[in-house]
């Protein structure tokens, strides 16, 4: 038989010790249990919750909203929030160059709109009998046959002009002219 001495100092630490690490293994399983629900949801929400079921396209001038989600390739089905803006923008620019840049609007549960920032013509470069435009971040935009009006024109060696790509330059030290023949 056992005595119990309710007095007893030794006893009654003893209790309390126990109780602080009841409580203790507790909160560590309930934060346990948190932290998984929390990461159980995180993976769900990114694979099975949230599939995109309509996509819009806003805010060009140069391309119709069916283009743009095209060339975005961005499908029906896709989760909303594991699209990549920067590989769609990528992707975009490489198509679509007069593109700057673009803006995800995610509407709950199943809508994205793409919003679209275009590209204006800021200089032109002139190779060969070629003119190559290019925006203000040195993206090739367009190839004209003849200078556009309102642009610098640029002449310069050693650099490669491709449409939807950047403007590369082979040797940046070489005989660059400026010349602004735009009308103001």
């Amino acid at each position: 038989m056992k005595k119990d001495y309710p007095n007893d100092p030794f006893l009654q630490k003893r209790k309390e010790r126990q109780r602080q690490m009841r409580k203790r293994r507790s909160r560590i399983l309930l934060v346990f249990f948190i932290v998984i629900l929390l990461i159980v949801g995180t993976i769900l929400s990114f694979t099975v919750f949230f599939p995109i079921k309509n996509i819009n396209a806003s805010g060009s001038g140069h391309y119709a909203e069916r283009g743009i989600v095209k060339a975005s390739q961005i499908e029906v089905g896709d989760n909303l929030f594991a699209i990549s803006k920067k590989d769609t923008l990528e992707t975009l620019k490489t198509k679509l160059p007069f593109i700057e840049s673009i803006e995800f609007k995610r509407t709950l549960p199943d809508t994205l709109t793409i919003k679209v920032k275009e590209a204006k013509e800021f200089t032109c470069y002139k190779f060969g009998n070629k003119y190559y435009t290019v925006s203000e971040s040195g993206w090739v935009l367009k190839v004209y046959d003849e200078k556009p009006e309102n642009v610098i024109e640029v002449v310069a060696s050693k650099f490669k002009c491709k449409v939807g790509t950047a403007l590369e330059f082979s040797d940046i030290i070489g005989n660059i002219e400026l010349s602004n023949t735009g009308k103001p």
